[in-house]
Order: structure tokens, then sequence, then C-alpha cells
């Protein structure tokens, strides 16, 4: 009936076609282009035509017509079970994600026969022309289209993969693994159509380049150790990249952490212990923050096992420095609950880490678990500790050690910003072979006169590298002394500098500390105080306040105000610049101390937005509008968070009936497509900052949601 359908319906379009053109004939179905040899992938893909794409729709999508096909046809003499997997990819605002609705369908296009709706197996007959069509629901495929023409985030071709295959392996799951009956082992198989199964707390390519993987299309086998040793699994394959995994079948016991390499990756030999099962996985991977999981994850391999026997891995190995020239390692036994294979001794291979250097091995015993390496030069070592056993050695464990210089002189500065104030600044040592980077530094300060007391301070390398010591006396001399520490070489060269402290005027004693708040305002700032605790010898007269650009010394503004008053407001500064501010109390002796304020940036509401173009929503689709702005000449002095439409609705007359605000959108969004009931619209717009919204736009021409 197909059939005959077909040549009805091309019989019936090649008599319209050469009424219409003389000599036209019908087309061929447009199948895209032809695969190559299976296993195979391609992209694109040909329209079909209105006979086939009307077969698939019947067939598969209860006669719903079919939205983007995309054909692709088999290579010639394809036959027996083949499956077909498919993805249609657009570009979302953060990545790349799938459409959902993606489905495949496989053809004989010969006898014009679904054999798939699903891409699951399906055989082809002999001498058939066969393809896959990949298509996408419709309500899906037009949300996209709807965002393609304004945001440019327009899905890519179509994406599809053929193989061979009938059906998942029987060791598809852990439950059913292989029994691997004794060592050396070689299988081979096919993982094409497995499915994901398994525990997660291993993974044979996990970690390479910081990604996290997830093994996909797993197959499993189950093995018992007759002894303790060293499992080796590794699969091949010529189409794709397979990754084995190894691990205890006891899902509470973690794989051992020294199976992993300095470079992450799993090493070939997995330490066993004699009568544990311990469980082998073939599969793919793939890293899970990307969005795109391949469409092969899997195909034909060859699976070689094989066991050596041998003490386990020595744990808790350690090299650390014991004097300056001198590194000592350690470790302990391997941690195997058999005594199938009991250590005997162990070797300790050392060498310095750099091409060609000679290593030194040493032979020690089995109560030995310890030995010192002296006679040094400052450098990195390498160090391997290997436990031998009557059946030979074991997996070779190692770790790097390190003998290191103490830091060097930070480079100090210090200044006075007023009588009773002394900051240190530093900078990190000059960096040198072979030298520690401070962890962090010890500030102390003496004063120079006889009986006085040193004040220290730690300040953390990650921090910023000053601190500040107030409430000094006035004329006096300060040796200020920074040194830097580590914890690998302790305490390094210190630097030292003195300062001497400007007299103030008058005599007496001065006032202590205001405690000081800052708040912006619009090219000012407005600072609060309270009294300082000591007042000196004689009452406060007065306070004074400076302006600083940013944390420098530049002064650019002061003022000086009654002592009776508690806040001053600091005009003239620059919206969006930054600056700190000091408060002295001031007594018959001087200004006292003064401690630096936070950072703030004077500001005010933004400006207003540039409005841009509001379009009506086109017809048939969603009901909607659109507007477009720019950003505001000014900003306020701070950066602008977001914007806030309104959207004004009109009746007929003219007459506004309600409005509708959005809520904040993104600082960089430059328009805005709005779902709105049917009806007449003006939208306006409002940027926004840390001080809040600010001037709004006019309103836009008049538009409708349609």
């Amino acid at each position: 009936m197909r059939r005959s359908f077909r040549a009805a319906s091309v019989a019936a379009l090649a008599v319209v076609a050469a009424l219409l053109v003389p000599g036209t004939a019908y087309a061929a179905p447009d199948l895209g282009p032809v695969l190559p040899s299976l296993p195979a992938s391609g992209s694109g893909g040909g329209v079909g035509d209105d006979v086939l794409n009307t077969l698939v729709a019947t067939a598969c999508d209860g006669g719903v017509p079919l939205t983007a096909p995309a054909w692709f046809q088999l290579p010639a003499g394809t036959t027996g079970s083949v499956f077909a997997r498919a993805r249609v990819v657009v570009q979302t605002m953060s990545s790349p994600d799938v459409l959902a609705s993606t489905r495949v369908a496989i053809v004989d296009v010969s006898s014009e026969t679904v054999l798939s709706c699903t891409g699951s197996p399906a055989s082809v007959p002999s001498g058939h022309t066969a393809a896959a069509v990949v298509r996408v629901a419709a309500a899906e495929w037009s949300t996209v289209q709807a965002t393609c023409g304004e945001l440019g985030l327009c899905p890519s071709p179509a994406e599809v993969f053929v193989d061979r295959g009938v059906g998942a392996p029987g060791n598809d799951d852990v439950a059913t693994a292989t029994v691997v009956p004794s060592l050396p082992y070689t299988t081979t198989g096919s993982t094409a159509l497995a499915t994901d199964d398994g525990p997660d707390t291993f993974s044979s390519c996990a970690f390479a380049g910081g990604t996290v993987d997830q093994p996909v299309s797993t197959a499993w086998w189950r093995w018992t150790a007759p002894a303790d040793g060293y499992l080796t699994a590794a699969a091949t394959a010529t189409t794709w990249s397979p990754c084995t995994g190894i691990a205890d079948a006891d899902p509470a016991v973690p794989p051992p952490a020294h199976w992993f390499g300095a470079d992450d990756r799993a090493r070939p030999q997995f330490p066993v212990v004699a009568g544990r099962s311990y469980l082998v996985r073939v599969a793919a991977e793939y890293d899970i923050t990307d969005a795109l999981r391949p469409l092969q994850t899997g195909g034909p391999f060859t699976l070689k096992l094989s066991f050596t026997v041998g003490p386990g891995p020595a744990t808790d190995l350690v090299a650390a420095a014991s004097a300056p020239d001198a590194l000592t390692v350690s470790w302990q036994p391997p941690a195997s609950s058999s005594s199938s294979s009991p250590v005997t001794g162990y070797d300790v291979a050392f060498a310095r880490s750099e091409p060609g250097a000679a290593s030194t091995v040493r032979h020690l015993a089995a109560d030995e678990t310890s030995t010192i390496f002296a006679g040094l030069a400052l450098g990195y070592y390498d160090v391997t500790v290997t436990a031998r056993s009557a059946a030979g050695a074991g997996l070779g464990v190692g770790t790097t050690g390190v003998l290191l210089a103490p830091p060097g002189p930070p480079a100090l500065l210090l200044r006075s910003d007023s009588p009773g104030e002394v900051t240190a600044s530093w900078l990190a040592p000059v960096p040198a072979p072979f030298t520690e980077v401070p962890d962090s530094y010890v500030v102390t300060l003496q004063d120079t006169a006889p009986g006085s007391a040193p004040v220290s301070r730690s300040i953390s390398a990650f921090d910023a590298l000053r601190t500040t010591f107030t409430g000094l006396v006035s004329g006096h001399s300060y040796d200020v002394t920074v040194v830097g520490t580590s914890s690998g070489a302790g305490a390094g060269t210190p630097s030292t500098r003195r300062i001497t402290l400007e007299s103030a005027g008058g005599t007496g004693p001065l006032a202590g500390v205001p405690t000081a708040l800052v708040r912006r305002g619009d090219r000012s700032v407005t600072a609060i105080w309270t009294p300082p605790a000591y007042t000196g010898t004689s009452g406060i007269t007065a306070y004074r306040v400076r302006v600083f650009l940013g944390t420098t010394r530049t002064l650019v503004r002061s003022a000086v105000v009654s002592g009776s008053r508690r806040s001053a407001i600091i005009g003239g500064l620059v919206n969006g610049r930054a600056y700190t501010l000091d408060v002295a109390a001031v007594n018959g002796a001087g200004a006292g101390a003064v401690r630096r304020s936070n950072l703030v940036t004077p500001a005010t509401r933004p400006g207003a937005p540039v409005l841009g173009r509001a379009a009506s929503g086109a017809p048939g689709g969603t009901t909607s509008a659109s507007i477009t702005w720019s950003a505001p000449r000014s900003t306020g002095g701070l950066p602008v968070r977001g914007y806030v439409v309104t959207a004004w609705r009109y009746d007929r007359a003219g007459h506004l009936v309600s409005a509708r605000t959005s809520s904040l959108r993104p600082a960089a969004a430059r328009s805005l497509v709005w779902s709105l009931p049917l009806g007449w619209y003006r939208f306006s717009v409002r940027s926004v900052n840390a001080v809040g919204p600010g001037a709004t736009t006019g309103r836009s021409a008049q538009v409708v949601s349609r």
C-alpha cells in the first residue's frame, strides 16, 4: 500500500510538473549525506520529502507533521541490526544545551517502512536503502526560534550517530558481572548499547584537567584475588576510547589514594588482597560539567586482565626536612589484611628532582620504616619506597621532599600620618631559588626610650602587607622590625628601620583616637564620630577632619569644626572616586592620633537610560511586545546593577488602564521581550545602582502585544 501510495504520488506530481515546465521530472527524496562505514556520525541532513515525512509522522508521532526533519542515508550495503542516537544543540545564555524533544527514527526507504521510532536496534533487510531521520517537537522548536533572531541563540544543525548493535551486553549491570575464573584473561565485547550503573567511588579517567567525569555505557566483570598482589586491567578499541576501572566489590572500601599517579590518572596496577573480590569496569567517560554528552558512548573493545603476586604498597609515606641539609623519610607497612605475601624488606630510592640525576637505593629490613639522607644541598628530591616479599617486589610509592632556605628580608617602608601614629608597609622578599615563601610576617614595634616593652603582631601573607600602630608618644623614636616566617623553614632574615614622630605643638598629652563612621553622599562624604575615651590634660577644643585620595597621603579636603560637634559633611568631591578619612581630636597640645577609615565612594542615583525601539510581538506567537535601551550617560559614580522596565497599558481611546513593572534585569541587558496580555502598550526604563533607582525615561511609542 505504501509503495503504491508513493507511485501514485510520484505520478500525480510528475503530471503537474510536466504541465508547468515541460521536461521536468519528479525529484527524488533528499536523504542528506551518505554516512561513512559504521560506526559513523554526521551533521546537517536532508529534508526528505512529503511522502517519507508523512510516513514517519504517521508511524511515530500520531500524524503530527515533522518539525525540521534532518535525513541521513546509511552506507550502501548496510544490513542487519543497527541503532541510532541524535541531538540538536542550541547555545543558551550560559552554555550549550540539547533540545529535550530531539528524536530519531530508522526508516527502510526502499520499502517505505519505519523500522524504529526511537533509534533502538532495528534490522535493515539486505539490498535495501535505509536512513535515519532526526526531528524536534514543534512546541520546543517554536520556543527556540522565538529567541533565535533577537538573541542569536539559534539551534545548530542536527547531529546523528549510527552503529551496529543488537542489544545491551549480558554483563551490562553490576549484578550480572561476568565472573573471571583465572588470570591472565582476555575477552572481547561491545558496550554500544550498555546502560549506566555502578559505584561512583572510582573512575579510571577522572580528575584529568580538573574535570569531573561520569562513566556511561558500563560493562562489568568480577574476580577474587587468590593472593596479595596487583591487578592490571586494560581495554583497547579502534572506534572509541574506553576507560577501565577497578574497585573493591565491597562499596565501603574506597580505592587506595596511591592508585592515582602524579598526573591524577589511574595507575595500571591496582593493589588487591587475598580472598577479596574486585569489580572491573569498561566504560566511556565524559565531563559532567559539559552539557553535551557524547553521542558515541561505547562500542567494540578488547579487555585484558593480568595479576602479579607481591606485597601491598607502603602507606603514609613522608619526606620531611629534619635539618638544614637533611631529609627524614618515614612510612608505614602495607595495609593488608592477608599474610599471603609478608614483607621481607624495603627498597628506598632517592634522587634529586632534575633530569639525569643519579639515584641512591637503600635496602632495609622489614622492621625498618624510616631512614635519613644527610649532607644535601637545597632543592627538591624524589623518594620511592617499595615493599619486598619472597614472591617479589610490590608497587613503589613515591613522594617529594624539599629543602628550602628561610625567607629573605622584606622591603620595609615606614610613615607617620600624625604625631601619634606609625604605619609599616612592606613587600615580600625577592624570590630566590630554593627559598621559602613566607606564610606570615611578624611585625615588632619598639620604643627606643629605656624600659619600653616591644609590641608584636602577626600578619598573614594573604592579607594586606601593612599595619598601623596608634597611641604613640609624640617626639619619640621607634624601631620597627618585619620578618617573614614559613611553616617549612621558620623565621627568615628580618628588616629593621627607625622612625621619629613629629612633636606636637603646645605641651601635655594628646587626646586619644575618636571612633568614626563614614557615609557617602552626592559629591560628598559625612564623618560621624564619638569622642575619644582619653582627652589629655586639657579638654578637646576642636576636631580636624581630613579627606585623602584613596589610601594615599594626597590630601584632598580638610575641615576643623567645634569640639562640641559630632559630625561633619565634606563636599567638593568627585562621584565614583574612592577616598579615606581620618578624624583627630584637638586639645591644647595639638591634634591627637588618628586612624584611617575604610574606602568610601561618593555617588548618587544613575541617570535615565537612553530609550531605544519598542516593537509589537510577532503575529501568531505568544502574545508579547519588546523594548530596547542603552546605558545611561551618567551612572552616578557606581556601576549600574540592572534595569527596571515598566509597561503602561492603554485602551483603544488612549486612556491609561494599568502599569506593570518587571523584575530587575541584568546590568548587561539591553532589551526585554515581555509576554503581555493583548493590548496597547508604551514602555519606560529606569537604571539602578547601589544608591537606588535613577531617573525614568520618557514613554516609548505605542506598540501592540500580540
